[in-house]
């Protein structure tokens, strides 16, 4: 029993450690375009700005589908953080979210330039 009770907290552990390098990839790939194109994301409204990529944008065809993927990945990570929540519960997720972010900024990224907030996160957990 006690070996099936080990072996379940191993399988458990090892699904949220891919679940924690799949959103920090993500949230790295979503900041490294954001910062290429000069994207602020520090805020909802800078969010809602990205997610409105429309006929309208500024640049050239690789401009247009960077912004595109950007838009992309920000709806991608909502369902993503949506499905963790559901799965896994908030505080799990958040905790996940946290780590994330804090591994981005020890990679020299600025707080937020993933659209993250980092203090939020972290005041809901007090």
């Amino acid at each position: 029993m006690q070996t099936e009770d080990k072996t379940t907290e191993l399988a458990l552990s090892a699904r949220v450690e891919r679940l924690s390098e799949s959103i920090e990839r993500l949230n790295a790939r979503i900041a490294r375009l954001a910062t290429a194109l000069d994207v602020s994301l520090e805020k909802e409204s800078d969010i809602e700005r990205a997610l409105q990529c429309d006929a309208a944008v500024q640049g050239g065809g690789r401009q247009r589908r960077m912004q595109e993927e950007l838009r992309g990945l920000l709806v991608l990570r909502y369902g993503v953080t949506t499905r963790y929540t559901q799965k896994l519960g908030a505080e799990v997720t958040r905790d996940l979210l946290i780590y994330a972010e804090e591994k981005l900024q020890r990679e020299g990224f600025r707080p937020g330039a993933d659209g993250i907030d980092l203090r939020a996160l972290e005041a809901t957990a007090s």
